[in-house]
């Protein structure tokens, strides 16, 4: 078995070859001196850098990836596929959208601060002193002062 860096090369080698496309012709977005090094396997690619390779080979990111995941393994696409589809369905999230269960990327601090400044502010255009705010809030006076002054 291959390490995913060959698997990688190997499959970018295969596929480029195979649409008879040249290196230039898949640099769009990644310089030729990038994909020469990960066709050689000496470097690794990103997500990102996985996506624009496999756009400029007229594949979707999910291809390419399972090509490269063939080769690793020294298995065929459809072989990573039919895996890929029972092992999603046994856990239940085949036909999940996930982008629908994304939480909020806002830290828990970050969200509660924003929520004290938008109290604070309120509070203040209300006309409330900054010692009622204080109060009304049950915050410090250096914590008010801190909200107080960011509009």
């Amino acid at each position: 078995m291959m390490s995913l860096r060959q698997a990688f090369a190997a499959a970018l080698r295969f596929v480029r070859a195979h649409h008879k496309l040249l290196q230039q012709d898949v640099s769009s977005g990644v310089t030729q001196a990038r994909i020469s090094q990960l066709e050689s396997g000496k470097n690794s690619a990103t997500l990102e850098t996985t996506q624009q390779v496999a756009q400029a080979m007229r594949m979707t990111t999910t291809s390419f990836v399972v090509t490269v995941l063939a080769a690793k393994d020294g298995t065929t696409p459809r072989q990573i596929l039919s895996e890929a589809l029972a092992e999603l369905e046994t856990l239940g999230l085949l036909d999940v959208d996930i982008s629908e269960h994304v939480p909020d990327p806002s830290h828990p601090v970050t969200q509660k601060a924003a929520n004290t400044r938008e109290q604070v502010q309120k509070l203040k255009a209300e006309g409330h002193r900054h010692v009622e705010v204080a109060r009304i809030l049950g915050l410090s006076k250096s914590t008010v002062t801190r909200h107080w002054r960011e509009e």
